[in-house]
């Protein structure tokens, strides 16, 4: 079963499915998917960090973003990993793969405080 997926610069990917979440590369993500029980689906993007913990990613802007998390949940981080700015179609091409993922449930609708796609 698909728990989550990165999306890396240039296409690449690692899921759940190919190793554990501290084996996922550290750079170059453009997006993280993961099913989302009150909305579907939810895409990750456009952050400086992603980080694992109590078993979801969330995304964090800026070093006083991964630094607060890593001081106040040191021992719940079960991994970081670092995004990537990309040119603009770059960035468009890997997010229609995203979103439209066969192995995620559709997206249904947002949830507050969701960046917007």
């Amino acid at each position: 079963m698909m728990k989550w997926r990165v999306y890396y610069v240039g296409g690449a990917t690692f899921s759940n499915e190919d190793g554990d979440v501290w084996q996922a590369p550290g750079y170059g993500v453009m997006a993280v998917c993961q099913p989302e029980p009150d909305v579907g689906l939810e895409t990750l993007h456009a952050f400086d960090y992603y980080i694992f913990m109590r078993g979801q990613w969330r995304g964090l802007s800026g070093h006083d973003g991964l630094l607060d998390h890593m001081t106040a949940h040191a021992k719940e981080v079960q991994a970081v990993i670092a995004g990537r700015q990309v040119p603009r179609q770059e960035y468009q091409d890997v997010m229609r793969i995203a979103l439209h993922d066969p192995d995620f449930p559709r997206k249904s609708a947002t949830h507050d405080g969701e960046r917007p796609l």
